[in-house]
């Protein structure tokens, strides 16, 4: 029997994962004497210090549901790697989540107010992009070894995304009561571009027909864009995607606010507590978007060809005469509108214990709450200096993908200078093409 693959249905995935690029920073929340903690509680200031100049800082954190990585997209076979997307069939879910989190801090300063409060001030600007796509296994099984395994079933192919990315500006302060230390922050919220899944209207059904093979359509799917999509034209060659240029995030259309609080307590001069909310009430207002609805219902006879094929090229499809059948099919309307995305808020508890100047133990608790994405991971490290301009570290966490999670930090302190690199899965730095999870945060500052 021939396998008909409706190859048209790749392409809402493929536009999603080409605009998609989750940070929970246990380690950067545990190490000692980091200026981008700060980031994660407003409170922090290096004790004895004046002046702090943050550089340019880059965090990501890249995942994919289950054991799956990179690799197993590729097959090696008499010298030359091929794309074999079948071989990741059998690893995946019957519902999939890919996530990619992005914060590049590019600048940043904190400096102590003159007076007996220890009082202090910081700003910073930072750029960020969040990206959740959830995909079901049919669908992947529907790309690559077409639709013959389904015949006389109806599947449900639709992905799902939740993709934007915006300008941070914060203005922090922060002052001690005697062992207490407390701090507050804003920030401004600047969108660049957004990429949204209607979840009121997310279904692409397939069913094949038993007697005749033939492909029985229905869509009822819908996204917003702002800044990536400005039109579908399902005329000519049947899908033309107009992108629309990116803003630079900073015209106030398309902007909201967020709120930092948290505060350290010096217990003894050995143990310190220390607890933070991040992102509290953070949202963004999208003027004058675009939605994209697709409502239809088609039989289809289809492309007798499987998408392994496609991929490798290995087929002869013409592309002039099939894809016109999208006309008929998606017949996206567009309407312009608002909407709004929200950004989960993160809290952070933990503690730190110094067994002298050169070792120090800490531990951390995570919970990220908002958009369905609820997440909570622990941690607990070890930070030897073995000497002054040296530091190391080693983290041992728990998280909602694995319980055996190693991390590690290196610092380099030559005089006013801090540089650290530091991950929460160490796997995934030393081999990130072999690991489901990617996790890693560099920093650089100059104190005074």
């Amino acid at each position: 029997m021939k396998r008909t693959i409706l190859y048209i249905y790749l392409l809402p995935l493929l536009f999603v994962a080409s605009v998609a690029h989750a940070q929970q920073e246990l380690m950067l929340s545990q190490m000692p004497d980091a200026w981008q903690q700060s980031s994660l509680n407003p409170a922090y200031f290096p004790k004895e210090k004046r002046i702090v100049i943050g550089l340019p800082s880059v965090a990501i954190d890249a995942w994919h549901s289950g054991t799956l990585s990179y690799n197993d997209l590729f097959r090696d076979e008499n010298g030359t790697r091929f794309f074999d997307f079948g071989q990741i069939i059998e690893k995946l879910d019957p519902v999939n989540e890919v996530s990619y989190r992005q914060r590049i801090e590019t600048a940043s300063v904190g400096f102590r107010l003159p007076g007996p409060g220890k009082s202090a001030i910081t700003l910073g600007h930072a750029i960020r992009l969040n990206s959740n796509i959830t995909y079901t296994k049919e669908l992947a099984q529907l790309f690559w070894e077409g639709n013959a395994q389904f015949i006389g079933q109806t599947i449900q192919v639709a992905p799902s995304t939740r993709t934007h990315d915006w300008h941070e500006l914060s203005v922090g302060f922060s002052r001690s009561f005697g062992k207490l230390r407390v701090g507050a922050k804003v920030k401004y919220l600047a969108g660049i571009s957004a990429f949204i899944t209607d979840p009121q209207a997310n279904k692409m059904s397939i069913y094949t027909n038993p007697d005749i093979y033939q492909l029985e359509m229905s869509t009822d799917y819908g996204f917003y864009s702002a800044g990536i999509v400005s039109a579908i034209d399902t005329s000519g060659l049947g899908f033309d995607v107009v992108t629309g240029e990116f803003q630079n995030g900073f015209s106030g259309a398309n902007s909201g606010l967020a709120f930092d609080l948290g505060f350290t307590y010096d217990i003894t001069d050995r143990l310190t507590v220390h607890a933070s909310a991040v992102d509290l009430g953070a949202s963004m207002r999208w003027e004058a978007a675009n939605y994209f609805h697709s409502k239809a219902d088609y039989a289809y006879n289809g492309v007798t060809i499987p998408g392994s094929d496609i991929i490798n090229g290995e087929s002869d499809l013409n592309f002039s005469d099939k894809l016109d059948t999208l006309n008929d099919i998606f017949q996206f309307s567009k309407i312009t509108t608002n909407f709004s995305t929200a950004v989960p808020s993160r809290f952070f508890v933990g503690a730190n214990y110094a067994f002298g100047k050169r070792l120090q133990v800490a531990t951390s608790l995570f919970h990220e709450q908002g958009n369905a994405e609820n997440k909570t991971s622990f941690g607990v490290s070890a930070h030897f200096m073995p000497i002054k301009l040296i530091g190391v570290g080693l983290m041992y966490a728990v998280n909602d993908q694995s319980v055996t999670n190693i991390g590690a930090q290196l610092s380099l302190n030559p005089g006013p200078i801090r540089f650290f690199v530091a991950s929460d899965n160490l796997g995934g730095v030393f081999s990130p093409l072999k690991s489901p999870r990617v996790n890693v945060r560099t920093g650089l500052s100059i104190r005074i």
